[in-house]
């Protein structure tokens, strides 16, 4: 995700999480459902990695 200029490795990390949760849902009408807690996952990694954005980019200005 060079887009979002996270250091490495964490830029691989979220385009793997990004990968799972794409393949989960994609997948889910062959009977691979996402778990509550995978969601779960999945969702407050991508807040906490939206908040340090935001901290980020206001420690620039």
């Amino acid at each position: 995700m060079p887009r979002l200029g996270l250091p490495r490795p964490l830029d691989e990390a979220v385009e793997k999480l990004w990968g799972f949760a794409s393949d989960k849902a994609r997948h889910i009408r062959e009977g691979q459902q996402l778990g509550d807690d995978e969601a779960e996952l999945v969702v407050s990694v991508a807040c906490a990695v939206s908040i340090f954005l935001v901290h980020r980019t206001q420690q620039v200005r």
